[in-house]
């Protein structure tokens, strides 16, 4: 459902706009630009590391909840993944660069992959911080009934 609601508004509405003629000219230094976006893949995979690190330390749930846990931590596993696959086409676009040079139309290509991968990232570390916090807060509601004078009697944390 969250793939379906990503990749339908990009199919329909948001088209690359690169020219329809190819140009023949080259870039001064693409390179620039796909270090940047390999960078910004690997401050992705570090990202979703943390925030898998928060959903298996908030342990087995019960139920349903328990089932949206492991939902989410497949999908940070499958977004790792995609970005690592990423990760590894950038570097190939990389070589290419590096020896012969990109000319618009690929930069820009590579630039819209960029733009759709960004989205796709940004909406699991949503879907992630979602749960995770669901789940805390879930947790907390259950702390606080198992306690026998409720929060009132919790101290208070040092200033």
């Amino acid at each position: 459902m969250v793939a379906a609601a990503i990749v339908v508004p990009l199919k329909v509405g948001w088209r690359n706009s690169a020219p329809t003629r190819a140009t023949t000219s080259k870039m001064s230094d693409p390179s620039v630009v796909i270090g940047t976006f390999i960078t910004l893949y690997t401050v992705f995979i570090g990202g979703f590391g943390v925030l898998a690190g928060f959903l298996v330390k908030r342990g087995q749930a019960e139920g349903w909840l328990e089932v949206l846990r492991v939902m989410a931590i497949a999908l940070l596993v499958a977004a790792t993944g995609l970005d690592l696959w990423r990760v590894l086409n950038s570097t190939g676009d990389l070589f290419t660069t590096a020896t012969s040079g990109l000319s618009y139309r690929t930069l820009n290509d590579t630039v819209y992959d960029f733009k759709v991968y960004f989205v796709i990232n940004v909406s699991v570390v949503a879907v992630s911080i979602g749960v995770a916090s669901w789940l805390a807060r879930r947790r907390d509601v259950k702390d606080a009934r198992s306690q026998p004078n409720g929060p009132a009697a919790w101290p208070m944390p040092p200033c």
